[in-house]
């Protein structure tokens, strides 16, 4: 059978199909993924930025896959790429380097997936980190607390940092400037049966926030997690 055809026959009608679709993703983007990169490349052309930040943004959108992927327990082979790219990435010394955020800047953009890592894996994702290594990652995600934002859904990306932050034990201190509308419900937006719902399914992952323009944006993500991370328990 054809690759092709292999895909299509996919249906996603399980969370194994959906499982073997991911897989099949990152044993593709592994061949464009040298090993000790922090970036890598699927093309020549991107958005208004730079084809640095381009190649980071890609690297980062597969997080969403694989960190639900490695707490729900499923074998990642190709995990250990992942976090060095991390390691290198968020360390100043390094060649990888990422780099200083300047305002509407991509970069925080994708920090959200970090935050998701950090908050579903916790222990299990900073124990592959020296303490000086912890100490690069945090220092870099923290760069969303201060720097200025759109004051539309980027929020959300500070949010989930925020988040993986507490989940992980790290400084939880740290608020946005405009933090107390999130944490303390100044914020609002409609609220149905379906975006409960899914508030629920976020505190099962043990991931909470007070206001509602908060915890909307927060199941939106947690949304295209759960089949991945079905089997394992998350309560505090």
């Amino acid at each position: 059978m054809s690759a092709v055809n292999k895909e299509k026959s996919n249906m996603l009608s399980s969370r194994q199909d959906v499982v073997a679709a991911l897989n099949d993703m990152l044993g593709a983007l592994d061949k464009q993924f040298p090993a000790g990169d922090s970036r890598f490349s699927l093309g020549d052309t991107c958005a208004d930025y730079d084809t640095d930040v381009a190649q980071m943004e890609g690297l980062s959108r597969v997080l969403w896959g694989l960190f639900p992927l490695m707490a729900s327990g499923d074998t990642t082979p190709f995990s250990d790429k992942y976090i060095t790219a991390i390691k290198l990435g968020t360390n100043p010394q390094s060649t990888g380097y990422w780099g200083e955020t300047a305002p509407y800047d991509q970069r925080l953009v994708e920090m959200a997936a970090y935050g998701l890592g950090l908050a579903l894996l916790q222990d299990k994702l900073t124990a592959v980190f020296s303490e000086g290594e912890l100490t690069h990652l945090h220092a870099w995600l923290s760069q969303i607390i201060d720097v200025q934002m759109p004051g539309s859904n980027w929020n959300y990306f500070a949010i989930m940092v925020l988040l993986g932050f507490k989940r992980a034990a790290f400084d939880s201190m740290l608020l946005l400037a405009d933090g107390d509308d999130y944490f303390h419900g100044r914020r609002h937006c409609d609220e149905g049966v379906w975006m409960k719902t899914l508030f629920s399914l976020a505190g099962h992952l043990g991931m909470t926030c007070r206001s509602t323009v908060g915890r909307w944006h927060l199941a939106n993500g947690i949304f295209v997690c759960i089949v991945l991370t079905a089997r394992a328990p998350y309560r505090q």
